[in-house]
């Protein structure tokens, strides 16, 4: 999903490169829904961008500097203010803010989310079995300005904070549900489905009062138009009075930036150096934009054939030294991309992030890793020569060959053809098998052992996994989890990933991550960006580093 600024006055031709005082149109897919809590599948990226503007949630995070539980306490509706010795009970205080209509955002705002989540959860996008709301066993509101939430049992307040309390959105209480309907199970049934109905209306009755910095002011031929909120109180008040979100073909972007139809846009991940040269030339600044995830390969441990060889520790670690991500960066990605070396993603202001010797490249150690397991070069193969060193299950004259499922035509091919050739140069085959959609198989033979023909994984690209504010590993490397499509199993990771959310066991995420990075369950690559940013030179406060925030840009 891509955006875009343009701004124009009638009368005036604007120059591309250059933005306009007083209107910001970005290109968005086409919205759909208007409201902010909707049905599994419900949304696109677009409805996703209009929905945070209007209305604000309860926390917002940030990865740049240090703050408790990577609070953005700019913009944060709320702060905690207890967390109980038993680490069960979350005290919540409402800073002093107010609806668009000058109502106060009070914590029967919260109660109405909770209720409405609580009463209708297999029918939320945000649901996952087993997390919130399943994760509180209640939410009390102590005054209009404080409420506490209790949690089945304890977790790391940095977990809790950071990946629960992050989907709860004060709802507008007193334009939603004056009479108190959602009080019962049932009423907050038929008020949810209500407003199921009402989300696609760009006039339903429930956009009359927002919390964010914009409100809606018209849906015209797909183009909605947001207006800065007079009353809006809080500290991130907006500069730009005008906000148009119309929708764009991602193939466009990169036209209509140079045709001066649009100033601002979030491109692709695969734009070409000549794409982001072409627009430079033009007067726009173009800076890559990396979301908080990490990129590798997963090895398939359900792969019974090949899995004697998989299960080697020592070839786990080899084949990561024969990654060179220097060059991977400069010859496959452009330049633009970051060292990826850890379980655990890398700050946005970090610096080269360059790997430790373990895992940095260096084809002689790795040859030699493998010589002190009994194997040996003859030409072009890697052999086994000496099966009592090369492990149990691996006999003799076995060749280190491996294959790697991708989805076809993806940017990271150019990154897999490249890692061939670097392989090659220790003997070690490594085969690409493009399909139409590599989740899928790796889902398939993780769930069934079907499609289970592959060696390395490639889930997506440009990243492997993104993660919530809190990058615990129970999603990704936990064994039977949704996202370990490679099947790796150790009962101590299971305990150290579960310590990382279930606790507030200090340093338990660097604890998890030695452990995960000693036993190389996947090949770390680099971390390419998930998009770029154009926008005008003249654009004053685009974060580079953080998703569209409209109200922060201005003009001289």
């Amino acid at each position: 999903m891509l955006f875009t600024l343009a701004a124009c006055t009638s009368g005036e031709t604007p120059t591309a490169g250059t933005a306009t005082p007083g209107t910001a149109v970005i290109g968005t897919s086409t919205i759909t829904n208007f409201l902010p809590i909707t049905a599994p599948g419900a949304t696109s990226a677009g409805d996703r961008l209009l929905t945070g503007i209007l209305y604000q949630p309860l926390f917002s995070y940030q990865h740049k500097t240090p703050t408790k539980y990577s609070l953005d306490t700019l913009r944060s509706l709320a702060e905690v203010t207890n967390v109980s010795e038993d680490g069960l009970t979350y005290t919540i205080a409402l800073r002093n803010r107010s609806w668009s209509d000058g109502i106060p955002i009070t914590t029967y705002d919260i109660e109405l989310w909770w209720r409405l989540i609580l009463a209708n959860k297999e029918n939320w996008r945000g649901y996952h079995q087993g997390r919130i709301p399943d994760t509180i066993t209640s939410l009390t509101i102590t005054d209009p300005m404080t409420f506490t939430v209790t949690t089945d049992k304890p977790y790391d307040p940095n977990w809790f904070v950071g990946n629960e309390l992050a989907h709860v959105i004060p709802l507008p209480q007193h334009i939603w549900d004056p009479d108190n309907i959602a009080n019962t199970p049932a009423g907050a049934a038929r008020l949810y489905a209500d407003l199921t109905a009402a989300a696609p209306d760009a006039k339903n009755k429930f956009l009359t009062a927002v919390s964010g910095p914009y409100k809606l002011d018209n849906l015209k031929n797909g183009t909605v138009t947001l207006t800065a909120v007079d009353k809006y109180d809080g500290l991130d008040k907006p500069r730009i009075g005008t906000i148009k979100l119309q929708p764009t073909p991602d193939n466009d972007l990169g036209t209509s930036l140079t045709t001066k139809k649009l100033d601002v846009a979030m491109l692709p991940s695969a734009t070409t150096a000549d794409q982001v040269k072409k627009l430079q030339d033009s007067g726009f600044t173009v800076a890559p934009q990396y979301d908080w995830g990490i990129s590798y390969l997963s090895f398939n441990f359900n792969n019974k054939t090949s899995l004697p060889l998989l299960e080697q520790t020592y070839i786990r670690k080899s084949l990561q030294r024969l990654i060179n991500q220097d060059n991977l960066i400069k010859n496959s990605w452009s330049g633009e991309a970051r060292k990826g070396c850890d379980v655990l993603p890398t700050a946005p202001n970090a610096s080269d992030n360059p790997c430790p010797p373990t895992v940095a490249y260096d084809l002689q150690a790795a040859k030699q890793e493998l010589a002190q397991h009994g194997w040996q070069q003859h030409g072009a193969d890697m052999v086994c020569t000496e099966s009592a060193k090369c492990g149990e299950g691996i006999a003799p004259n076995t060749k280190l060959t491996f294959t790697v499922v991708a989805t076809k035509n993806s940017p990271a091919i150019r990154e897999l053809e490249q890692l061939r050739d670097e392989f090659a140069q220790a003997g070690i085959t490594l085969t690409i098998n493009q399909v139409p959609d590599a989740v899928a198989v790796m889902s398939d033979c993780a769930r069934t052992a079907r499609q289970c023909e592959w060696d390395l994984g490639l889930a997506t690209t440009p990243l492997s996994w993104v993660f919530p504010t809190y990058p615990s590993g129970e999603h990704i490397l936990a064994t039977n989890s949704a996202a370990n499509f490679g099947g790796f199993s150790n009962p101590q990771a299971d305990e150290l990933i579960a310590k990382t959310y279930q606790s507030a066991t200090p340093d338990s995420l660097a604890t998890y991550s030695n452990f995960i990075n000693e036993r190389q369950p996947v090949l770390w690559l680099p971390q390419p960006p998930v998009r770029y940013i154009a926008y005008p030179k003249n654009l004053n406060g685009v974060d580079n580093d953080a998703p569209l925030i409209p109200q922060n840009w201005s003009t001289p």
